[in-house]
C-alpha cells in the first residue's frame, strides 16, 4: 500500500516538474531578445530595428502613400492625377499605393480598376465596430476581409492588410483575429517621433511582441503573433511637434509651399538617415483637394532622386522578405508585374510614344504601295531608254512543234 502511494507522489512530482519547466521555457521565450539569423529569419521573421542589416547606401529609398476610408468618385479623381501613367519609379514601372477601404460608400468597380493597376486594397471599419470587446473581433476582421474579395472581385489572398479605424488597436485580441484570419500585415500601431532627425523605425514581425511600449497611442500587443507583420504609422513632424496623419496638422499649414516643405523635410530625414520606408498616411480627402498640386509636386521631386521608389505596403513588405539591392532592383519581380505592364497599355489611350494608331498604320501602308508603284514605273522607262534591246524582241511565227531559239540577247540579259 506504502509503495503505490510512493509511486503516486513520485508521479505527481515528476508531472509538477515537467509543468514548471515548461512554464520556464515559455518565460525565457517570451523574454528572449529578437537577434536577426540567430532566432528570427527571413522571409517569416524579422527584428525590430533602427537600422536595416544592408549597408544604407545600397537600399532603396521606399516611399508609400496610405489612404484611409470609402472609395468614390471624388477620391478617383484624386488617385487618378497623384498616380497617372506618366509617374513610374526608376525601374520603369507604375508607381503605387495602398487603400485601406471601408464599405461605406465605397464604389467596388472603381477598386477593381485600382486593383488592376497594382495597387494593394487593404481593409478597414468605418463603423468602429472592431472596438466591441470579446470574441466578435475575429468575426469581424475575418468578415470584412471575405466582404471587400466578394464584392471588388479581388482574390482573398491578395488582401493582406488591416488598419484598425482612428488608428485604435486593441491589444492582442485583435492581432490574434488577424493572424486566424489569415492577414499578413497590420498598420495600426502608432510610433511618434519627438524630433524629426530621430531614428525612424523598419517594418518588422510581431514575433517577439512589440517592443515600443511609450510611443503605442492604442492598446499595444503584448504576446508574441509569430509571421505578422507590422508596419507602424510613424509620425510626421511639424514645427517640432508630431502629426500621426500627413493631414493631422494641416491647420498649421500657411500655403503651398510650408506643406510641400513640411512633406519633404520629413523624407530627408528618412532618406539621409537610415532608409527606413517614409510613409504618408492620410485620412481625409478634403486633404487631397486643397493639396493635390503639392503632392503632386512631392511626387515629382523625389522620383528625380532616382533612387527612391513609390510603392504600396504590400511591395515593401516583398522587399522586406528578400532585401535587394539597388544595383538589382531592376529585376525585382515584385515591384514591377508583367499583369501591371498590360493594364497600364490597356488604360492608356496614348499609347506608347513610339506606337502608330490603326489609322496611321493603313494610311502608311497606302503611301508605301503608291510609291512602290511609282518607282518600278519610272525604273522601267529608264530601262527602256538605256536598253531598248531588253523590253523590245524579233517575233515571228512558229510552228507547233518547233523549238524557239535562244539568241545572245535571252543568255545574257
Amino acid at each position: 500500500m506504502m509503495s503505490q502511494h510512493k509511486v503516486l507522489i513520485m508521479g505527481c512530482t515528476w508531472i509538477i516538474r515537467m509543468i514548471c519547466a515548461i512554464v520556464l521555457v515559455v518565460t525565457l521565450a517570451n523574454g528572449q531578445a529578437c537577434k536577426q539569423c540567430f532566432n528570427c529569419h527571413l522571409p517569416y521573421c524579422f527584428c525590430s530595428t533602427f537600422n536595416h542589416p544592408m549597408n544604407r547606401t545600397n537600399i532603396p529609398q521606399m516611399v508609400y502613400f496610405g489612404f484611409d476610408g470609402s472609395l468614390d468618385s471624388s477620391s478617383m479623381e484624386y488617385y487618378d492625377v497623384l498616380f497617372r501613367h506618366e509617374f513610374i519609379n526608376p525601374n520603369d514601372c507604375p508607381i503605387s499605393a495602398t487603400l485601406f477601404i471601408t464599405h461605406n460608400k465605397t464604389d467596388h468597380e472603381e477598386s477593381r480598376k485600382l486593383y488592376n493597376c497594382g495597387f494593394d486594397l487593404a481593409v478597414s471599419d468605418a463603423s468602429n465596430a472592431i472596438h466591441d470587446i470579446g470574441f466578435n473581433i475575429i468575426n469581424d476582421v475575418r468578415d470584412h476581409r471575405t466582404m471587400l474579395s466578394k464584392h471588388v472581385g479581388v482574390p482573398l489572398a491578395d488582401i493582406g492588410g488591416w488598419r484598425s479605424p482612428d488608428l485604435i488597436a486593441m491589444g492582442d485580441l485583435q492581432f490574434l483575429a488577424l493572424l486566424k484570419s489569415h492577414y499578413t500585415y497590420d498598420s495600426s500601431l502608432t510610433y511618434t517621433k519627438t524630433n524629426i532627425n530621430d531614428s525612424d523605425v523598419w517594418p518588422f514581425t510581431l514575433d517577439f511582441g512589440w517592443p515600443y511600449k511609450s510611443t503605442c497611442s492604442s492598446w499595444c500587443p503584448q504576446d508574441q503573433h509569430h509571421g505578422l507583420w507590422v508596419v507602424p504609422v510613424t509620425s510626421l513632424i511639424l514645427n517640432g511637434e508630431p502629426c500621426t496623419y500627413a493631414d493631422s496638422c494641416e491647420d498649421r499649414l500657411s500655403d503651398s509651399n510650408a506643406t510641400f516643405k513640411y512633406l519633404m523635410d520629413n523624407f530627408n530625414s528618412h532618406y539621409h538617415g537610415n532608409r527606413a520606408p517614409f510613409g504618408i498616411n492620410i485620412h481625409s480627402t478634403d486633404f487631397l483637394g486643397r493639396h493635390s498640386e503639392v503632392l503632386e509636386r512631392f511626387i515629382t521631386t523625389v522620383l528625380d532622386y532616382g533612387d527612391v521608389y513609390i510603392v504600396n505596403i504590400q511591395q515593401l513588405l516583398e522587399w522586406m522578405k528578400n532585401p535587394t539591392p539597388l544595383s538589382d532592383i531592376r529585376a525585382f519581380e515584385p515591384w514591377c508585374t508583367s499583369l501591371v505592364i498590360q493594364e497600364r497599355e490597356r488604360n492608356d489611350p496614348k499609347g506608347t510614344p513610339n506606337e502608330l494608331t490603326v489609322g496611321e498604320k493603313i494610311l502608311l501602308d497606302i503611301l508605301i504601295l503608291v510609291s512602290s508603284v511609282g518607282i518600278l514605273h519610272i525604273l522601267s522607262i529608264v530601262v527602256e531608254k538605256v536598253y531598248p534591246n531588253v523590253c523590245r524582241r524579233q517575233t515571228r511565227s512558229l510552228h507547233m512543234y518547233e523549238a524557239i531559239p535562244l539568241t545572245q540577247d535571252d543568255i545574257y540579259m
